[in-house]
């Protein structure tokens, strides 16, 4: 017998019977986003840093080119003085002394003029107190803007910050210098001040407008055979040649230079008033313990090295990196104390080595490879190589210099890697050079330096790299510690580097 089941069904609730459920209220969006944080004021001193910016850029070549084609346009009457702009008051003194209507340069005249007007460039663009930086109001805008941006204030708390430095700089007082000056004279007040506490005439300019010019400059282009390859070139016009056996110059025709044939015997007839390469070798090893390799260099005897500085400086640039990716990471705040200690030990290597011929030297060597650019630019010497036109090169004078290279067999490196060691080396140790380091102990103005130059910074690490081989990060230097790769002299790599290239290994 089957028993049925039976099931009760649920009877449906009527429209009046149904419970209202209210829709819950709508929940706004919300973007939760981590950003890091810069500093929020910055001291007076810190404007240092941009007037650094501002000078590498209005010493730059590109500035000194178009200097030099207005000079020699009013020299040959195809400008007036009054068609030079505002900012060119340094120019328009320079060729005051001109007769109207074309010049007459013979002999080694030109080359003279070419020197003199290097001088007058220079002098017109170095130091703080000597640059005008209303010359190129839109240049310092964009210089302003992009530091503001840099170290994260607003552009206008970066503007007072920059027009309280210079209201300070320009002072004769005891204040009115970098920091780093202000602490040397303060040590040696009593034999630079006179009774009526006034600072001899002797020091003033060093003291109120620093040439503040890095040899390290000179140092990369030389190491980028600039020099070597305008030295090839004059043995060429004089027709020597440069080597036993074949010379790579000997088949090209110099007919091209004849119209640099005054300027170029010039520069040769002056070649016992340039400085030699053992006096800069020499003097780059004063400065930072570093020095030229090759059979125009001899076995250095020196005095006073700085052993310490590759070692303190390339610690820095591996503690810049560290911290750069530490501040990427946005739920970190990174230690700012290792930068700062870090720049203290450069800070204070580099002061030990401002004896000698700091300042002149330096200065001496820029007016000559200014020079040296100038001419490698010209399109005299352009159509005498027959270089590649096809390369993007950021001057006008490297294409020659890689054709130089390649015509002799030198180094396959660019020399654009040798021009940002140079040019990003200057402002970064300019900047170490010139900042209070030594008394200072806030953490937030080594942060600050370390955004302000980043892309300075990784710039030059990696044209490091890619010149020398050798990364400067701090994993391949640990991993580089037992070889102690990374504290090689930078001609001893590129040297290494070469001989492989000569054998047919890869670096």
């Amino acid at each position: 017998m089957s028993t049925a089941k039976s099931t009760k069904l649920a009877t449906p609730k009527t429209v009046a019977d149904a419970e209202v459920v209210a829709d819950p209220p709508a929940c706004p969006s919300v973007t939760v986003r981590l950003e890091p944080s810069g500093p929020s004021d910055l001291p007076t001193s810190f404007g240092v840093n941009v007037i650094i910016r501002h000078q590498v850029q209005a010493t730059s070549f590109s500035a000194y080119k178009s200097f030099m084609d207005e000079l020699f346009a009013r020299l040959n009457g195809e400008k007036s003085a009054s068609e030079f702009s505002a900012s060119a008051s340094a120019r328009e003194r320079m060729v005051s002394v001109s007769p109207p209507g074309k010049i007459k340069l013979h002999g080694t005249i030109a080359y003279d003029v070419l020197r003199m007007a290097t001088e007058a460039f220079l002098l017109s663009r170095c130091g703080p107190a000597c640059s005008d930086f209303k010359a190129d109001s839109g240049s310092i805008d964009t210089i302003l803007a992009e530091s503001a941006d840099r170290v994260g204030v607003p552009e206008a708390a970066m503007e007072d910050n920059l027009t309280a430095y210079l209201a300070q700089y320009v002072t004769t007082t005891a204040d009115g210098a970098t920091p780093y000056m202000r602490v040397i004279v303060e040590q040696l007040k009593s034999s630079l001040f006179s009774s009526e506490d006034k600072l001899l005439p002797l020091y003033r300019s060093r003291y109120e407008c620093p040439d503040m010019l890095e040899l390290i400059w000179s140092y990369w282009h030389e190491e980028g055979m600039l020099s070597q390859s305008m030295n090839a070139i004059g043995v060429r016009f004089q027709n020597r040649r440069s080597r036993s056996g074949v010379d790579p110059l000997a088949n090209l025709e110099i007919d091209p230079l004849r119209p640099l044939n005054n300027v170029l015997w010039g520069w040769i007839q002056s070649e016992y008033k340039r400085l030699s390469v053992p006096r800069r070798a020499y003097e780059y090893d004063h400065h930072y313990g570093i020095t030229l390799l090759g059979d125009a260099v001899p076995q250095l005897r020196s005095a006073d090295s700085r052993s310490k500085f590759l070692e303190s400086f390339h610690s820095l640039l591996a503690l810049t990196d560290a911290y750069y990716k530490e501040r990427s990471d946005t739920t970190r705040i990174p230690d700012g104390f290792p930068l700062l200690n870090a720049l203290r030990e450069t800070h204070l290597i580099l002061a030990e080595g401002a004896h000698n011929q700091y300042g002149d030297l330096p200065w001496t060597s820029r007016v000559e490879m200014l020079v040296e650019q100038w001419l490698l630019a010209r399109p005299e010497v352009r159509d005498f190589l027959r270089g590649r036109a096809m390369v993007p090169y950021q001057e006008a004078w490297m294409s020659q210099v890689d054709t130089m290279k390649k015509l002799q067999g030198w180094t396959d490196v660019g020399v654009t890697h040798f021009h940002e060691l140079a040019t990003c080396g200057e402002s970064v140790l300019l900047s170490i050079r010139h900042g209070d380091w030594a008394n200072t102990n806030d953490q937030e103005l080594a942060t600050a330096w370390a955004d302000f130059w980043r892309p300075e910074v990784q710039r030059y690490m990696h044209a490091y790299r890619a010149a020398t081989g050798v990364e400067l990060t701090q994993d391949a230097r640990q991993d580089a510690a037992q070889t102690g790769m990374h504290l090689a002299m930078p001609a001893q790599l590129l040297a290494a580097r070469w001989r492989e290239q000569r054998t047919g290994r890869t670096a």
